[in-house]
């Protein structure tokens, strides 16, 4: 081997060196990522779920995870840094002099390694700009409708992590019309997406917005809508996948 070809061995190895380590650092970086956004969560007390950095699964109880340290929140406010309990339905909060905390339902948990953070939003008035934006999303799911609203829920939040308000409504027509429709949708830069639509049903589920979950912040945030008509309230997790529409994705249909 000549000192030429000697030299070109030694960058092609250099070179071949360097790559290896960025992949492994980027690698690294991705783990990293993955195990930060995992968790369990209590949503509260009626739905227990954990998430692997990826896909979402429900757990059946609070066994498995119990006396665990979670980031508890009331509504959408951090109340503290708890070990979770439960006995005969009801749940205990407890710091680390083990000190009972009372906190006011409705309430979620995070386990306190995971890197999921819940998004603040505030209800807001339904005003004349929002009738036109309602009316634009129902004629983009074939409903021609122009009447009055029975619900008209307006939330201001950030569904897109990049630091402007968008806005997630609630609307249902049916105590003006026979053809009955109850719906959800986000309004995001001009754009309409579906969380959850009932058209032409008999009886409605009513549903009001519960949490939205920054899981990452190249999506659309997770979201938790809360069943109404229940006499204990009821959970159901929603994700972004394409086609403008979210799907609910726990627990199963």
């Amino acid at each position: 081997m000549n000192k030429t070809d000697f030299k070109t061995l030694i960058v092609i190895l250099v070179v071949l060196l360097i790559f290896s380590i960025i992949v492994l650092i980027l690698y690294n970086v991705t783990e990293k990522e993955k195990i930060d956004m995992s968790g369990n969560f209590i949503v509260d007390g009626n739905r227990f779920f954990e998430y692997d950095g990826t896909k979402w699964r429900e757990l059946g109880s609070i066994d498995s995870i119990i006396m665990n340290k979670f980031n508890v929140y009331s509504n959408n406010t951090y109340v503290g840094n708890y070990s979770v309990s439960e006995n005969n339905g009801k749940y205990y909060f407890f710091d680390d002099e083990y000190e009972s905390h009372d906190v006011t339902s409705p309430f979620i948990a995070i386990s306190e390694d995971s890197e999921v953070s819940v998004i603040d939003y505030k209800k807001a008035d339904f005003n004349s700009s929002d009738y036109s934006k309602a009316s634009e999303y129902l004629k983009s799911i074939d409903i021609d409708y122009d009447g009055e609203y029975n619900i008209s829920d307006k939330y201001i939040v950030d569904l897109d992590n990049d630091n402007n308000s968008d806005y997630i409504y609630v609307l249902s027509n049916q105590l003006y019309s026979d053809d009955v429709f109850y719906v959800v949708f986000a309004n995001i830069d001009n754009d309409y997406i579906t969380i959850n639509k009932q058209i032409g049903v008999s009886e409605v589920e009513r549903y009001s917005l519960g949490w939205v979950l920054n899981i990452s912040n190249d999506k659309l945030n997770d979201i938790i809508l809360r069943e109404e008509d229940r006499e204990f309230y009821n959970y159901y997790l929603y994700r972004y996948f394409k086609n403008r529409e979210y799907q609910r994705i726990l627990p199963n249909e």
